[in-house]
């Protein structure tokens, strides 16, 4: 048996129109499938518990999908179960960095959500599968988020306003341990795939296999070059500007702001957050 578990929140409904074509293909391979909307199941472990080990379990949807599949799971062994993503969300950050074992048009994912760090925040700890990061990124995905229009035209249009609006902070970094302090931070990020912000290669050396994170400072850029070094981060270029742009690997990191920001995880926005404690 396939399960299709199909977000009909993603990407404007698209979802809806993959699982059909899902259905569509399977009908004609003769093999047993199943439709279901995940906003039906209340509780997805619940739901595991009824899925024999030789089904498969499709999920539809993308990094937003995933990152609350991560949480509602988080603690439960999925490592019997067969679980694959067929590419339908926005970002799709996630798929870019497992895209290279794709086959048949999905990719087996149990392994990935079973290997999700946690990032505790206001009192609350998540997990996430992507990115964790704080600062004018956080700023921007809210105002995209907001936004009725969500072209690569207005995506820039908020970009600049975000940045033209922004007030940098003192970011201290307690990082393996290690403290550090970083002036005039614009953001940083904490980075279990390589991509974040729909595409942004932002660490381009990180394995999500491994047993370690990348941690991206982007401090003391003035503004006009700011701008320059953005759309550099895309081919993942962004790490010759080294006077500007710090990368670390570690497997803990506290992350103290001098003033309150927006957070991003996996897209998700939270806001008047100071204080992150991530861990592998």
């Amino acid at each position: 048996m396939y399960y299709i578990l199909y977000n009909p929140l993603s990407n404007g409904g698209t979802c809806i129109d993959k699982a059909k074509e899902l259905e569509l293909r399977f009908n004609k391979e003769n093999k047993e499938n199943k439709s279901i909307s995940l906003i039906e199941i209340k509780n997805i472990q619940e739901f595991l518990d009824t899925v024999d080990d030789d089904d498969a379990i499709i999920i539809v949807g993308g990094d937003g999908t995933l990152y609350h599949i991560a949480n509602e799971i988080h603690g439960y062994d999925i490592s019997n179960k067969i679980v694959m993503l067929a590419k339908a969300g926005t970002g799709n950050d996630f798929y870019r960095d497992v895209k290279r074992y794709e086959k048949d048009g999905f990719v087996r994912i149990e392994k990935y959500l079973s290997n999700t760090p946690s990032v505790e925040f206001n009192d609350k700890i998540n997990y996430f599968n992507n990115s964790c990061g704080i600062g004018v990124d956080g700023d921007i995905c809210n105002r995209v988020n907001a936004a009725k229009k969500k072209s690569g035209i207005h995506y820039l249009i908020h970009c600049l306003k975000a940045v033209l609006n922004f007030e940098r902070f003192t970011l201290n970094a307690k990082i393996d341990g290690q403290e550090m302090i970083f002036e005039k931070t614009w953001f940083t990020t904490v980075m279990q795939g390589r991509y974040f912000g729909g595409g942004m290669k932002v660490a381009p050396s990180q394995d999500r296999n491994g047993d370690k994170l990348t941690i991206v400072v982007v401090h003391k850029v003035p503004v006009p070059l700011l701008m320059i070094i953005l759309p550099t981060i895309y081919l993942g270029k962004h790490t010759i500007f080294k006077k500007y742009v710090k990368i670390f690997k570690c497997k803990d990191v506290e992350i103290n702001a001098s003033s309150p920001q927006f957070i991003e995880i996996d897209g998700d926005i939270v806001p008047e957050v100071s204080k992150l404690v991530i861990k592998k």
